[in-house]
């Protein structure tokens, strides 16, 4: 089983706080300044992931590849 290590309890609670207000910030930077590095950072945390859970639902590799390039498109 995959745990972020967001998650990991030796990191404390303050690992999610602080991850979720660093991905907020890099939201901001893309919605104020098309910022593409903070883009491309969100979809290298984001994508395996995303497209992990895809493959579950939909169980083809191709398919959830597919779903997650649309996901990220529409962002």
């Amino acid at each position: 089983m995959f745990i972020p290590s967001a998650t990991i309890p030796e990191r404390g609670m303050n690992a999610n706080a602080d991850l979720a207000q660093s991905h907020r910030a890099l939201i901001g930077r893309i919605a104020e300044h098309r910022d593409k590095d903070a883009f491309a950072e969100l979809f290298d945390w984001y994508a395996p992931r995303v497209k992990a859970m895809l493959v579950k639902q939909c169980g083809s590799s191709e398919m959830a590849e597919d779903i997650m390039q649309d996901v990220f498109l529409t962002v």
